[in-house]
């Protein structure tokens, strides 16, 4: 298979779905306070916990964005306008949402919007600091009205990272391979460099959101994409494979020794090889059964709506009170799938559409 030539016939699309929905299920356990700490259930959870959203988010954006610089490095401003047409139009929607849930819920009012906190958090919201939560707005629902968009901040980064990394590789051809050790292990340093620091710190929250501690699962899918012409027998039609092989790592040191977590910020050897093996199993179901995505989605590719708008109806459910029961877990997917389906058909496609017809068909994110 010529990644070049059919990079648009994969599994991309329902793997991310797969992946945001992941994310809902855990948001929606932890703020709901649902109970899934029951005999019959807790098993499944917990294995469904060794397949966290988003490192696979990560890992996809760094095959299928470094895919996209190489095939028009050419062009950069192309490059970043099809960039922001990927996550501003749904951004901005999602935005719109959450200005009218507030005030909604009393939370914002017309005078409260001439507050400087608020307008810092409007300009936040708007642009590329989703992180930033002000003290007027922490009495709604779980404390931020949208916490999951912290990884938005993190994304861009790896954007702006692409053409830089693009033109190092290829200034250094002979030594890339260098040139990506190094670039790993200086990420996986920060990890344990980071984890130094008071958790309540400003430098801390400020490392959560800085792209160093996760460059190296970006990394891991631009290693693939670079090699793709040696490394694709690897993953074609291997998904079996490397699921077997994720799941007795899993059972061996996620259950047994108890010395895997899948972790965002990898804590030992365990940490960073089982991230990489999520790594290898997401590249290889993108390019296995890879009709399966198109059958299932007719190219309705919700995941990103279903990512950034669902801590919207989880806030809500917090605020009313609705806790505690496993139908408002429901009543959260269901609701997310139906926005989400509306932002995609009025929204997102439109935007996407405005892209040349080429780069909208194979030219996708990690969201």
């Amino acid at each position: 298979m010529d990644i070049k030539s059919n990079s648009r016939v994969n599994n991309f699309d329902l793997i991310r779905l797969l992946a945001a929905f992941q994310v809902v299920l855990f948001h929606s356990l932890q703020h709901l306070k649902i109970d899934y700490q029951q005999p019959g259930i807790k098993p499944i959870f917990s294995f469904i916990a060794y397949f966290p959203g988003v490192p696979v988010f990560f890992c996809i954006s760094g095959f299928l964005i470094y895919n996209s610089f190489k095939r028009n490095h050419q062009d950069i401003f192309k490059y970043f306008r099809n960039r922001f047409l990927r996550l501003y139009p749904g951004l901005w929607t999602c935005f719109i949402l959450t200005l009218a849930l507030l005030f909604l819920f009393g939370i914002l009012t017309f005078q409260s919007l001439g507050n400087r906190s608020v307008l810092a958090w409007i300009a936040c919201q708007i642009s590329f600091f989703q992180f930033y939560t002000p003290s007027i707005l922490r009495s709604w629902g779980v404390g931020t009205p949208n916490g999951s968009l912290w990884t938005l901040t993190v994304e861009i980064q790896f954007y702006i990272l692409v053409p830089v990394l693009f033109y190092l590789v290829r200034g250094a051809d002979r030594y890339k391979n260098l040139l990506f050790g190094a670039i790993i292990a200086l990420s996986l340093l920060s990890c344990f460099f980071f984890k130094q620091w008071d958790e309540h710190s400003i430098r801390y929250k400020l490392s959560e959101v800085f792209v160093l501690p996760y460059l190296y699962n970006f990394l891991f899918g631009v290693v693939i994409a670079e090699y793709w012409d040696r490394l694709k027998v690897l993953f074609v039609n291997r998904f079996l494979f490397w699921l077997g092989l994720y799941i007795v790592w899993i059972m061996i040191f996620g259950f047994y020794f108890e010395s895997y977590q899948a972790a965002y910020w990898p804590r030992n050897v365990q940490g960073f090889v089982g991230i990489l093996l999520l790594a290898m199993l997401t590249i290889s179901a993108a390019y296995s059964n890879v009709s399966l995505s198109s059958k299932i989605l007719r190219s309705k590719d919700i995941s990103y709506g279903v990512y950034i708008y669902h801590m919207l109806i989880v806030n809500s459910m917090v605020a009313l009170g609705y806790t505690h029961n496993f139908i408002w877990l429901l009543v959260v997917f269901l609701t997310t799938i139906a926005i989400s389906y509306l932002s995609w058909i009025l929204i997102e496609s439109k935007a996407l559409k405005t892209k040349s017809s080429r780069v909208y068909e194979t030219d996708r994110t990690g969201y």
